[in-house]
């Protein structure tokens, strides 16, 4: 009972009110596409960089970054269950791919510029 309640009121959102989700979701994911270098610049200024090495500092970074580059692809999924079209879905998808193949290119730099200035 409760499930098929759920998806009728999922069913019944109106339009205006999904555009509305819709350039929330939009906003929301591209902050999160700027979070993780905040995060990278808190840990690398802080203290704390000369209590841990560079890999538990990655792992910091990764952990704290995690939702935010899994955030805009469920953010997708969720408003495409209340009736968002897959085209519109594909760019949350892309938000949140585009999100991790840009910090994996820049964690590779920034070990490849260490290992040459050691």
């Amino acid at each position: 009972f409760f499930i098929t309640k759920i998806q009728t009121d999922l069913e019944e959102i109106p339009f205006g009110s999904l555009l509305i989700w819709e350039i929330a979701a939009a906003a929301f994911s591209v902050y999160a596409l700027v979070k993780p270098w905040e995060w990278e610049k808190k840990y690398f200024s802080s203290e704390a960089k000369f209590k841990m090495t560079p890999q538990s500092i990655n792992s910091q970074l990764i952990l704290n970054c995690f939702a935010n580059f899994v955030l805009p692809f469920f953010m997708g999924l969720i408003l495409i269950f209340w009736g968002l079209s897959f085209i519109h879905y594909l760019f949350f998808a892309l938000a949140s791919f585009v999100d991790i193949l840009a910090w994996r290119i820049y964690i590779l730099r920034a070990r490849q510029g260490s290992i040459v200035n050691q």
